[in-house]
């Protein structure tokens, strides 16, 4: 696998640094920023002006503290009833899921149990067969094993030296 390269916090740091230096701008004494209004941007944004504008004189924020529950009827809740509903039909269905070890498959499963079934070859790490119930059918839906083909291994994975850092700013034409 070949080699990746990434940008390791000293790198980050020297990065900065490097930019600084070739970018460093100093804003005069004496500059101004002028104020923003609704046509002009400023401190503040025009559009985010005009949003603070927008708010009354004197409005303060409304915190709402009451609890969902099935007999929420307060529309100030913003819902809650509509949340409530959604909440408990959302959670409704689920069921916990256990995990049994096995010899073999049983006649027939229980809902929510995963079997784990030993395999026959007792040299892999991978040792178990899973199997669920479904539709009155034994369905294999995985095993224990891990493959981690394709993945990087720490040794694969360089950080970039300053030497390389500086290269690329030089080549990017900074």
């Amino acid at each position: 696998m070949a080699t990746i390269k990434y940008l390791s916090e000293d790198g980050v740091l020297f990065l900065l640094k490097d930019l600084y230096a070739r970018f460093k701008q100093k804003a005069d004494a004496d500059h101004t920023h002028p104020d923003a209004t609704a046509e002009t941007a400023g401190f503040l944004s025009a559009e985010d002006k005009k949003k603070l504008d927008g708010i009354q004189q004197g409005a303060t924020a409304t915190e709402i503290t009451e609890t969902i529950s099935e007999s929420s009827l307060n529309t100030t809740a913003a819902g809650a009833r509509a949340v409530y509903e959604y909440v408990r039909d959302a959670v409704a269905g689920i069921s916990g899921i256990d995990v049994r070890i096995e010899e073999s498959l049983p006649e027939s499963g229980e809902k929510g149990i995963i079997y784990l079934i030993p395999k026959e070859d007792k040299e892999s790490s991978d040792l178990y067969d899973e199997y669920m119930r479904i539709n009155d059918k034994w369905e294999l839906i995985g095993s224990t094993g891990v493959d981690l083909t394709g993945y990087l291994k720490e040794t694969d994975v360089v950080a970039l030296t300053n030497e390389e850092i500086s290269k690329l700013i030089t080549s990017a034409g900074g």
